[in-house]
């Protein structure tokens, strides 16, 4: 484990305390993976590993994205704006839910990587849904690589990628993370 590793890219999908909805139709889903309360996702000390100039792309469903965005400051980036995966068939919901998106964040003032001559690449992307719940279209994953600096981070990966270290429950591990006093992210609500 490389202790005095600064990133340049974060990606990170936290397991968000979904709860799907009982319905006489489907009935309750389990998740295949542990989920985890907002504050302990806000709680994790990432802040050693980043570097003074450095992105974050942090993946939230359309019901958590108030507590991304706050997580996003809270791990020390300012929100510059959404990154938008647009699904072509949905799930329940009213109006279905087809779309996942990602809170881009920046800290310091990254690169720009690659040249204005490169195919323009949008805030969105169609990309069909993936075989396996969480899992991440490798499109969206290759455009964050092409368009981000090395070294790169992805937390909670349930894979190894090439190009990214990673941290998480299903991998081997190339950082330790720790976490902060939770007592202090335990007051956070966002019910109204």
């Amino acid at each position: 484990m490389n202790k005095n590793m600064k990133y340049k890219t974060i990606m990170a999908d936290p397991p968000w305390p979904i709860e799907w909805p009982q319905s006489k139709y489907i009935g309750t889903k389990e998740l295949e993976y542990p989920v985890m309360p907002v504050a302990e996702i806000a709680a994790l000390d990432i802040k050693d590993y980043l570097d003074n100039d450095c992105r974050l792309f942090l993946w939230t469903t359309n019901e958590f994205l108030p507590e991304a965005l706050y997580v996003c400051r809270l791990w020390g980036f300012r929100y510059k704006m959404l990154y938008t995966w647009c699904k072509p068939t949905g799930l329940g919901g009213e109006p279905r839910i087809a779309t996942e998106h990602i809170v881009l964040g920046y800290r310091g003032h990254p690169k720009r990587v690659g040249s204005r001559n490169d195919k323009q690449i949008l805030n969105w992307i169609v990309a069909n849904r993936t075989m396996k719940h969480s899992e991440k279209p490798h499109e969206i994953v290759n455009t964050i690589t092409k368009i981000t600096e090395a070294p790169r981070l992805e937390l909670f990966a349930r894979t190894k990628r090439d190009g990214w270290d990673t941290w998480g429950n299903e991998v081997t591990n190339d950082i330790e993370i720790k976490k902060l006093e939770i007592e202090k992210y335990e007051q956070l609500s966002f019910e109204l």
